[in-house]
Parts: structure tokens; C-alpha cells; sequence
């Protein structure tokens, strides 16, 4: 029995195929070929952190608003606690699913057959640091540094997605085709 590639082995089937084609179409086909299960679970957990998130907004938000007379504290600095303490959540929740993303990749590395050919060799991949080694010359903290930076872009892509949801969700509940429709409150103008 064969288990299913990794998604980093999946991205690289792919991007070493069709080196051309954009990288919306290439994502499409990743996801299209990914397990609908493991999609979901990634996707669902995301979505309920966005959630949860939007939640004790609102109670931050009113109050927030019910404490800004009583200080001596500007908006801005207020605004600036929130997006620390936002941002620190993305952190944990980073780390918390690191796991999961490691062992997804681990199973499309065990999937994958990797041909060292001239054509890879030659060929470079950034690091995001201005840096572009070719795969024959890349040392194993390039490689690593390389890893890193997809991983980073992996939390970006499902932090993206689950946005997209809650605007769909949104949108959904409010009967509407666009989040313009939708007032402050959720209602429907």
C-alpha cells in the first residue's frame, strides 16, 4: 500500500511539471489533489480560531470602548495592545499546528522520487533574504532556511482561507453577494 505524497513533495512535483503555469493554478491543482479529510481538519481549525478570534474582538472592542474615557490611554495605543496580543495568538497558534504541517510534509517527502537531474541542479530557488542558491549549491541551512520561509507562507495561505470562509460565512448569513452589503451590525441594508 502506497501512503499519499507530502505537500511539499506535491509543490515541488508540481512546480518542477509546470514551471510556467501561475501559481494560483498550481495551488488549485495542490489542493485539488490533496486528501479531502486533511484539507478540511486544516481548514477547520482555522476557521474556528478565526472565530474565536472575532469573538473576543467584539468583547475587546466594547470593552475597549467602555474604558477609553476612564484612561489616559490614545486609540492608537490601544489599537497597538490588540495587534500584539492578536499577533501572539498567531504565534501559538503557529506553533501548535507546526506539527501537523511537519508530518504532512513528511508523508509527501516519503511519496516523492527526486531526480537530481542537471536541469534541478542549475535551477534556484530564493531564501527571502535576497539570496537565490541553485539546488546544486545550496548547504543544508539554505535548504533549512528554504523550509522555513514555505512553512511561513503555508500559515499565510491557511490564515488566508480561513478569512475568506468567515467572509463567505458572513455573506452567507447575511444573504448577500458582497461584504459591502453587509452593515457594521450584520444586518442587511
Amino acid at each position: 500500500m502506497t501512503r499519499p505524497p507530502t505537500l511539499i513533495e506535491l509543490i515541488y512535483a508540481q512546480l518542477n511539471a509546470y514551471p510556467d503555469r501561475s501559481s494560483d493554478v498550481i495551488a488549485k491543482m495542490i489542493v485539488d489533489e490533496l486528501a479531502k479529510d486533511d484539507l478540511k481538519k486544516l481548514a477547520t481549525r482555522q476557521v474556528e480560531l478565526i472565530v474565536e478570534h472575532h469573538q473576543r474582538r467584539l468583547v475587546r472592542k466594547a470593552e475597549m470602548a467602555a474604558s477609553i474615557s476612564s484612561t489616559s490611554t490614545t486609540r492608537e495605543d490601544l489599537r497597538a495592545i490588540a495587534r500584539a496580543e492578536e499577533d501572539a495568538r498567531i504565534e501559538a497558534l503557529r506553533e501548535e499546528l507546526a506539527p501537523q504541517i511537519r508530518a504532512a510534509v513528511s508523508r509527501y517527502r516519503e511519496a516523492i522520487v527526486m531526480q537530481w537531474t542537471q536541469e534541478l541542479l542549475d535551477s534556484r530557488f530564493a531564501l527571502g533574504d535576497g539570496r537565490r542558491p541553485t539546488w546544486g549549491e545550496a548547504t543544508t541551512e539554505e535548504h533549512e532556511c528554504r523550509i522555513q520561509l514555505l512553512l511561513r507562507s503555508t500559515h499565510g495561505g491557511l490564515m488566508a482561507i480561513a478569512r475568506h470562509e468567515a467572509a463567505l460565512s458572513v455573506m452567507r448569513k447575511a444573504g448577500v453577494r458582497c461584504l459591502n452589503e453587509v452593515k457594521p451590525d450584520g444586518e442587511q441594508p
